[in-house]
């Protein structure tokens, strides 16, 4: 199956405290094309117009490639049609490349492991040492090569979703919004149970949490304890929804499946 990507992947030189792309490598269903020196994004550019492909993925393109490719865009002159930034980071880009419309996504928002992780995870195989390669360029070559051809067919692999569900992985930003659409388009059920109001705010109540106040407190040796993310913990959990009713009085908590009011002395 033909897809409409390019993966590519950005390398850096470090001096004076200030990061300059020397070297971009791009991999598409057909070749391999590694560009070199300060022009190498230009010439990526100039590559990607030419070509018959508009979405770009990169691994941490959010926070690290994304400034690179902007600011050249910049430089060219080229209008941004759409940008989404969060917390700094560029999650997603929309460029007007001359008369051709090309989409910048971050493939870590898909699969937010560092590559290398995913590999060895996935495959059980790490990466070998160059110890043939002497100079440096034919080393970052090679590791480019292959992390380019592993994210081409990791991302190639997650087309098989447009197939079983119809979703097409590159018109989500981020796996929380992918699998979110996923769970919408093939939950079974399309009534959502409501509870009645007065229950409905009885259980409603303990979500905001509860407040601690100590005053006047002093000890030795003690240990604070918190508890982090458990409602999203617990909400993988079945919970109680149908036939809901009240019950009051001494129960066996082994067999009690429900919402309790506790007050504690």
């Amino acid at each position: 199956m033909k897809v409409d990507y390019i993966v590519c992947d950005i390398e850096t030189t470090f001096n004076n405290n200030v990061h300059t792309p020397t070297m971009i490598g791009s991999l598409t269903e057909e070749e391999l094309v590694i560009f070199r020196d300060r022009s190498a994004i230009m010439g990526f550019f100039s590559y990607l117009y030419e070509s018959d492909y508009s979405c770009v993925y990169s691994h941490n393109f959010s926070n690290y490639d994304s400034y690179f490719f902007l600011k050249n865009l910049l430089i060219l002159g080229l209008r941004i049609n759409k940008i989404f930034i969060k917390n700094n980071s560029i999650f997603f880009l929309e460029v007007q490349l001359y008369d051709k419309v090309v989409y910048f996504r971050d493939s870590y928002l898909l699969f937010p492991f560092k590559l290398k992780a995913i590999m060895e995870h996935l495959t059980s195989f790490q990466k070998l040492k160059m110890i043939f390669a002497r100079e440096l360029n034919v080393r970052v070559e090679v590791y480019i090569a292959f992390d380019l051809i592993f994210l081409y067919y990791l991302l190639k692999s997650s087309f098989f979703f447009k197939k079983a569900y119809g979703l097409d992985i590159r018109k989500y930003i981020t796996s929380t919004h992918y699998v979110y659409s996923l769970f919408l388009k093939t939950i079974n059920s399309k009534n959502i149970f409501m509870l009645k109001l007065v229950k409905k705010y009885y259980i409603q109540r303990s979500y905001s949490g509860g407040f601690v106040d100590i005053c006047g407190n002093s000890g030795s040796s003690i240990y604070y304890y918190d508890v982090n993310s458990l409602y999203p913990y617990m909400m993988l959990k079945n919970i109680p929804w149908k036939e809901c009713r009240w019950q009051e009085g001494d129960f066996n908590f082994n067999f009690f499946f429900g919402f309790l009011e506790v007050t504690i002395l």
